[in-house]
């Protein structure tokens, strides 16, 4: 059966402090030891450094977490996978080749 490969986003929204700026907070999910979904939440900066969503979105540091978070993630089709594809295909499809001399 297929399954569906998961890809995290995340979410952002603005946080008041108070004491300080208003800052940006991106929030995921991450597998904790025993592998099921906790809650994180990280500061990203103030909302001075980055005015909109999207120039938070493409902060380093939220760029750095996706990486990390979705290269976790088993892709759909993998290049082992492919190769059986082939085997298989040169086994029972294609057709044999006698002599031609």
């Amino acid at each position: 059966m297929f399954t569906r490969t998961r890809y995290q986003y995340g979410s952002l929204e603005t946080k008041e402090r108070k004491k300080g700026k208003e800052v940006w907070e991106f929030r995921y999910y991450e597998p904790n030891a025993q592998g099921e979904r906790q809650r994180r939440a990280i500061t990203i900066g103030t909302r001075e450094e980055y005015s909109t969503e999207s120039a938070a979105r493409k902060s380093p540091l939220v760029q750095a977490i996706l990486l990390r978070l979705n290269a976790e993630q088993p892709s759909a089709v993998g290049a082992g996978d492919f190769g059986a594809v082939i085997a298989r295909y040169e086994q029972e499809e294609m057709p044999e080749r006698g002599n031609a001399r």
